[in-house]
């Protein structure tokens, strides 16, 4: 008997808790989404309640009375408290603050069309391969001159020739390019000099010449990213397999981690050590390994915090023709690698260190982490 009544005394302890969340979630939760159904029918519950009143005040002289004693100002009160709601008396004063505005980009990337010239490296390639190819960064071009949160496009160039493409082959929206002259194939540590000395605290998206901006740029708050020294360096999404059409339909994000960052969005405050940067990142962009060194120069010399939050920030590889640079599985007899730069001590560990991994939302400074977690993550690495 003691064992059922103590049962029933724990069903309606339990019953009772159930009944408070459930208030809770209706009287807080419910009322922070605006104009949810639920409100809806909330606001006109109300309506009709207070027209009832109204209607039978009319056929009673107490309920009139009734009616009077309450003051426009409480039914005004009563209204703003639900002003969440579609039904409202007296409309709250217009909000003073300011509209943010989507933010608008200045773009550096290359314009990299072989233009019926041959590189070095490239011989094995037919003249309709590398035309091909010169196809695909030009449709690269065209598609970010046209996004919307593009302001400009820094455009570096090698050879005069290439510019008169540009007039040949696109007319519009060629107000957006800004040619930037260079003598040798774009270098990392190029970007970022450049920034320095032309785009401080402009928001900046650095990237390859096969890179096309897709949506989630008009999120970012890039004052704070300023402000708290963070740089968003982008997994790209690439094509399903080898055999699906080049389309951007088709270019999907990997589900494991991929080492490759071609779109780097940043906004600096002041100009970075021009000496660091060349003695760090002066390497070519497609070298293997140059997003490692470039990740883990900004994190560990540099004190930014590197971020990838590619789920949000959508970049699309505009890459199906054949034409390809050195290969990763002939890496030791190329060296076109950071491991094989005389003097830069880059190591297997370092790159370790680099690891940027996807995130599924836009994120700023991150904390340090506690002794323990440091501790721990440096034992890791100290034996990796």
């Amino acid at each position: 008997m003691a064992t059922l009544v103590a049962l029933k005394r724990v069903l309606i302890g339990f019953g009772i808790l159930v009944l408070c969340i459930w208030m809770y979630i209706d009287i807080f939760i419910h009322r922070e989404c605006e104009s949810s159904p639920r409100e809806r029918v909330f606001s006109a519950n109300i309506e009709r309640r207070i027209l009832t009143i109204r209607k039978k005040a009319i056929i009673s002289a107490k309920k009139v009375e009734a009616i009077e004693s309450i003051t426009q100002n409480d039914v005004i009160e009563t209204m703003v408290l639900t002003k969440e709601s579609n039904f409202i008396i007296k409309p709250p004063p217009e909000s003073t603050t300011a509209k943010v505005s989507a933010p608008e980009y200045y773009v550096m990337t290359m314009l990299t069309v072989f233009n019926d010239r041959v590189w070095p490296g490239y011989e094995n390639f037919t003249a309709g391969d590398l035309a091909e190819r010169d196809n695909e960064y030009l449709d690269t071009l065209d598609r970010n001159l046209k996004h919307k949160n593009v302001k400009e496009i820094h455009l570096f160039y090698i050879y005069e020739d290439a510019l008169s493409v540009l007039g040949r082959r696109m007319h519009a929206n060629l107000h957006k390019v800004v040619p930037v002259k260079i003598e040798r194939p774009m270098h990392m540590s190029d970007f970022f000099i450049y920034a320095s000395r032309k785009l401080v605290n402009k928001a900046a998206i650095a990237m390859n010449g096969d890179i096309v901006l897709g949506e989630g740029f008009d999120k970012i708050n890039t004052e704070k990213m300023r402000d708290e020294k963070v740089m968003y360096s982008l997994s790209r999404y690439y094509m399903l397999d080898k055999t699906s059409q080049c389309n951007l339909a088709n270019m999907k994000l990997p589900s494991d981690y991929m080492v490759s960052h071609d779109t780097h969005v940043f906004r600096l405050a002041e100009p970075l050590n021009e000496t660091l940067i060349l003695d760090k990142l002066n390497y070519p962009i497609n070298m293997w390994g140059a997003e490692n060194a470039m990740h883990w120069t900004f994190k560990n010399v540099l004190n930014f915090t590197v971020r990838n939050p590619c789920r949000v920030l959508v970049t699309h590889h505009n890459h199906c023709s054949k034409v390809h640079g050195p290969s990763l599985e002939k890496v030791d007899e190329h060296k076109y690698s950071i491991y094989y730069l005389p003097n830069k001590g880059w190591t297997q560990k370092k790159v370790l260190q680099s690891y940027t991994p996807f995130e599924n939302s836009l994120a700023y400074r991150k904390r340090k982490k506690s002794g323990f977690l440091a501790f721990f993550y440096s034992f890791l690495l100290r034996w990796t």
